[in-house]
């Protein structure tokens, strides 16, 4: 009789157990999924003027990843954070002074910086071009003054 109700209750334990780990399908259903993307980096002393910023180490098309849906500004933002790269951000909060020790107007008062992704200057500010899969980030030091536009 003992063991018929050990067996009884183990039996009855089993069943708790697995009913409390099946959890509710519809919930898991309803939870966004996040996907992650890869990109990569630069961060240069851009070609094509006169402006050689010394004491300046680059960073030559580094891989990482981010979620889905991110723009260049948060892009470069966690990249920096996570390599211990020094980096400041405008005061209106949609574009970067300083990156890796080289501020804007250093140099002169058309030196800063520029970002172009995957070659290519946009049209819209750092905080609003949103990454796909593969884009490949470039900031670049530069001087306006001889930059073709």
């Amino acid at each position: 009789m003992k063991k018929l109700l050990s067996l009884i209750l183990i039996f009855v334990l089993c069943m708790a157990v697995t009913a409390c780990n099946e959890g509710d399908p519809q919930e898991a259903a309803d939870e966004p999924s996040v996907s992650s993307i890869n990109v990569s980096i630069s961060i240069i002393d851009g070609d094509g003027d006169d402006i050689t910023a010394e004491d300046f180490t680059p960073v030559e098309e580094a891989p990482f990843t981010v979620e889905e849906g991110t723009n260049v500004l948060d892009a470069t933002q966690i990249y920096c954070v996570s390599n211990d790269i020094p980096f400041e951000i405008g005061p209106s909060g949609d574009y970067i002074t300083s990156l890796n020790g080289l501020t804007e107007k250093d140099y002169s008062d058309s030196t800063g910086w520029i970002f172009k992704v995957n070659g290519e200057s946009g049209s819209l500010g750092a905080d609003e071009e949103i990454l796909e899969n593969g884009d490949k980030i470039s900031w670049e030091f530069i001087d306006f003054s001889n930059y073709s536009w």
